[in-house]
């Protein structure tokens, strides 16, 4: 009986494509359930719990920047990622979800988070596909915003109704005014030379 030898690098191409493929289907569902969450409780609730599964799953990745897998720094992994399970986990809880405005705003971030996430993870998912690329390096520029207020509103309405965590809340609102703009920046960048990078092919 033979044996086939996997190599490294075969494995670590499996075990991104699995990583987001698996964060793709989710994304996706989020996004489909998000719709009828506007007007139901139920559906938010469940989307919330959606969103946390993704951001636990989506924790990997600084690992996976420690390891040079993917080409993307140790500190955006670590501001994207902790500051996301800060706020799913820390400033959005079921019952924040219940009254009118919070619920607004706990829609906005989860329909921004999903359909960004959506994106993001076709790009790698779809290699090769140019609507994925497109979206990849477009749709950020109103969904990141659209997501970062949404973030911050979140924020405000816990500071005001849970005082204990009043420190880790006023942290987190010191950091975005460094992290955000930064990540932004830095998208920007990213899609600047995507575009010139697309010119000579355009020709």
């Amino acid at each position: 009986m033979s044996t086939q030898n996997i190599s490294p690098q075969s494995s670590q191409q499996k075990y991104l494509h699995l990583h987001a493929l698996t964060l793709f289907t989710l994304s996706l569902i989020l996004t489909i359930l998000i719709i009828p969450a506007s007007r139901s409780h139920s559906y938010l609730s469940l989307c919330i719990n959606l969103s946390r599964l993704s951001q636990l799953i989506a924790l990997s990745e600084i690992y996976q920047a420690y390891a040079r897998l993917i080409k993307s720094s140790i500190p955006i992994q670590i501001a994207q990622n902790l500051g996301r399970c800060f706020v799913i986990f820390c400033a959005v809880s079921q019952a924040d979800a219940f009254s009118h405005f919070r619920h607004i705003a706990v829609w906005m971030l989860l329909f921004a988070w999903g359909l960004g996430d959506v994106i993001r993870y076709a790009f790698y998912v779809f290699k090769g596909s140019k609507v994925a690329e497109m979206l990849r390096f477009n749709g950020f520029i109103v969904l990141y915003p659209l997501g970062m207020i949404s973030e911050v509103l979140c924020v405000i309405n816990a500071w005001w109704y849970h005082e204990r965590m009043a420190f880790w809340m006023k942290l987190f609102m010191v950091i975005v005014t460094v992290a955000y703009p930064t990540l932004y920046m830095y998208m920007l960048k990213q899609r600047a030379k995507r575009n010139k990078r697309m010119k000579p092919e355009a020709r």
